[in-house]
């Protein structure tokens, strides 16, 4: 036996790193399609990021519709007990023991997916769903683009969605 039998090679870390970001990109169209379906004329979620360098993770600010129009206030505590609503169940399978009804979870789920890409997970708010002000704050917000209210809503595209994820995670 070995001295490095029990150690991992740099090269299989590596590997391992990447198919995480697959699997974690693979994640995003499952929040998408799952907060279109909870705020059908929603367009974007909106989080900021930490205000200081010493914080991490990620705050649930809002959605808005594509004109920037608030739909569900998200920023502060009272707004984080009311849940989202329901969703189909071939989606909501798809969270796992997470419960996209909370908005807690959603948040959680995209802190994760955001430690996992290191800030490559979100775009920058399009200018007409920014509010005043916003686009020159030091920490401007991100959104995440919904599911186009027009894209077929149907259980065969969640399932759709699962078996691509399912993929992404195999390799």
């Amino acid at each position: 036996m070995s001295t490095t039998d029990h150690l991992m090679s740099v090269s299989s870390f590596g590997d391992f790193v990447a198919r995480a970001d697959r699997a974690a990109r693979a994640v995003l169209p499952v929040v998408s399609a799952t907060l279109h379906a909870q705020f059908p004329t929603g367009a974007y979620l909106v989080v900021t990021p930490p205000s200081t360098y010493l914080e991490s993770g990620l705050y649930l600010d809002s959605i808005r519709d594509a004109e920037g129009r608030v739909l569900r206030h998200l920023a502060d505590e009272e707004a984080q007990e009311e849940l989202f609503g329901e969703v189909p169940p071939e989606l909501a399978a798809l969270w796992g023991d997470l419960d996209p009804r909370i908005p807690n979870h959603v948040e959680r789920l995209l802190d994760r997916l955001d430690a996992q890409l290191r800030e490559k997970l979100f775009d920058f708010l399009p200018d007409e769903a920014m509010h005043e002000g916003e686009a020159n704050r030091e920490q401007s917000p991100f959104g995440l683009r919904l599911a186009p209210a027009d894209a077929p809503r149907c259980a065969g595209c969640f399932r759709l969605i699962a078996e691509h994820v399912g993929r992404i995670c195999e390799r």
